[in-house]
């Protein structure tokens, strides 16, 4: 899986908030109409980024699975800039296995995004290609190991609370 940061671009005109929320409607129809309904889900708004998790069945070969998501940001990208005349850039995390690891993914898309400033606008960057000097930080909440611990007692996981708390 990997997970599709998509940021659009601010229009060269001043517009209102039912311009906004068009575009918005917009884009979330292109991503169900660009990527099959078996290999996303649903998009995600946070803040002014759509997130996206994408994927192919796992044995997929990595480069068939890493040519699929380049081919639908690249059609993202397109029908935005044909049917809306609005710009986006794609920040695309490197592929994770485990739901739990979305929010790495997400810094790593939103990371990836930072770095458009260096090209022109609308673009697709992943977060490999930047060569990010140290890795992303990602801090846990106390809560969330907590629930990772009582799931992990519930569902009677020997290992889980190894790695939850380090030791594994």
């Amino acid at each position: 899986m990997s997970l599709l940061v998509i940021h659009l671009e601010h229009p060269r005109h001043e517009e209102d908030q039912e311009e906004r929320e068009l575009r918005a409607f917009a884009l979330r129809n292109i991503i169900d109409d660009t990527v099959p309904e078996e290999n996303r889900l649903p998009a995600v708004w946070v803040d002014d980024l759509l997130a996206v998790v994408v994927g192919l069945h796992e044995q997929t070969a990595t480069t068939d699975a890493e040519t699929a998501v380049y081919h639908w940001s690249e059609n993202i990208k397109a029908y935005m800039q044909e049917y809306m005349q609005t710009s986006v850039s794609i920040g695309i995390s490197e592929p994770f296995n485990a739901f739990t690891e979305t929010n790495i993914a997400f810094a790593q898309g939103i990371e990836a995004l930072t770095h458009r400033f260096k090209f022109t606008e609308n673009v697709i960057i992943y977060y490999r290609s930047i060569q990010a000097k140290e890795k992303v930080a990602v801090y846990h909440h106390p809560s969330q190991t907590e629930e990772e611990l009582l799931l992990a007692i519930r569902l009677v996981d020997r290992e889980k609370p190894k790695s939850c708390l380090g030791n594994g």
